[in-house]
């Protein structure tokens, strides 16, 4: 990978960070979203194996998702609500719907094309840890969560380990799924292509 190509991941990995943290702090999707475009854009100009590289991060990050991030949350917080002395448990489809396919699936296939484009540059462990800490970061960023996290169930020292291990089990496993996405059938070692016949 030469210098442009580096400078076209690194340029574009920046904008889907950033537009992840101006969608969780708030701002919505009118600062996300030209945030999004101008990353994916700058990354379709100069990155190669681009777009290979996107579907691989949001099908990896997306399944991650559903599958661990979204459950792992909503059993988080189930153990929050019952480890709380004042609150009362209460279990709603709609909460766990809402959880599962918006949090895991959407945030999910957000942060598996960031990782998918940070995968290219520094190593998956590395990539993992930013994962980890971001998610925490936007989890912390919101006043309501905030407080829940810090106050409710058995407070801060077993809420904040219990959901970074729920994040951090989402990150692993998300690189992964994007490591098997990404592979095809032109990564196949070239001896192996000769010994097929013709």
């Amino acid at each position: 990978m030469n210098t442009a190509e580096k400078l076209g991941t690194v340029g574009s990995a920046s904008a889907v960070v950033l537009a992840l943290l101006a969608f969780g702090s708030g701002l919505g999707p009118i600062a996300a979203l030209p945030l999004l475009v101008g990353g994916l854009a700058i990354g379709w100009r100069i990155v190669p194996g681009f777009w290979r590289t996107v579907l691989a991060g949001i099908a990896g990050g997306a399944v991650a998702g559903l599958v661990v991030l979204g459950p792992g949350l909503r059993l988080a917080m189930r153990v929050v609500a019952i480890l709380d002395p004042e609150t009362a448990p209460e279990f709603t489809w709609s909460g766990t719907i809402l959880i599962v396919l918006f949090v895991g699936g959407i945030s999910g296939a957000l942060l598996g094309l960031m990782s998918a484009l940070m995968k290219r540059l520094i190593t998956p462990g590395v990539v993992a840890t930013v994962v980890t800490v971001v998610f925490m970061g936007l989890l912390l960023a919101g006043e309501d969560l905030r407080t829940e996290l810090m106050e409710l169930g058995a407070g801060p020292w077993v809420n904040l380990p219990m959901f970074t291990a729920v994040v951090a089990s989402f990150a692993f496993a998300m690189l992964n799924l994007i490591g098997r996405f990404e592979r095809t059938p032109d990564h196949v070692p070239s001896e192996t292509l000769a010994q097929v016949p013709a």
